[in-house]
């Protein structure tokens, strides 16, 4: 538990919350191991929770048509790394990763990638979240 509430404080988002605010939400996390190219979340799913980069390197794209030729293809939106919040969602009106940009709906908008040999992604349920941000209101 120790190690999880050291990696929080170390990220932009939490380093403002006191020891007790994140020992709590260090335990309501989950931990999840990826491989090289597996999908950690795809495009049009409902975001269900907030997905933490804890290790490692994601890259994210979005399906699209190509404009010359019509056929779909994959166009890389951005790249992740340890510490940053991952696809394009807005959890109880409280959290964007795309530069600050809110999104009304919960549903992701970009599918995420793993890029290297394995990433690490903590993972908290969307409504356990949105409750510890009511009763926390430093975390938005």
């Amino acid at each position: 538990m120790d190690d999880r509430i050291a990696w929080l404080k170390n990220t932009d988002h939490f380093s403002v919350w006191n020891h007790h605010r994140l020992a709590h939400f260090a335990y309501a996390l989950k931990e999840k191991n990826f491989n090289r190219g597996d999908i950690i979340v795809r495009e049009g799913d409902s975001a269900q929770q907030l997905i933490l980069l804890k290790s490692g390197v994601v890259q994210s794209y979005v399906h699209r048509k190509d404009s010359i030729t019509g056929k779909p293809k994959l166009l890389r939106l951005a790249t992740y790394s340890e510490g940053t919040f991952l696809g394009e969602t807005d959890l109880g009106g409280s959290m964007s990763s795309s530069g600050g940009k809110r999104t009304q709906s919960m549903t992701i908008r970009a599918m995420s990638s793993a890029t290297n040999h394995q990433v690490t992604c903590y993972y908290v349920p969307r409504d356990t979240y949105s409750k510890f941000v009511v009763r926390n209101t430093d975390a938005a």
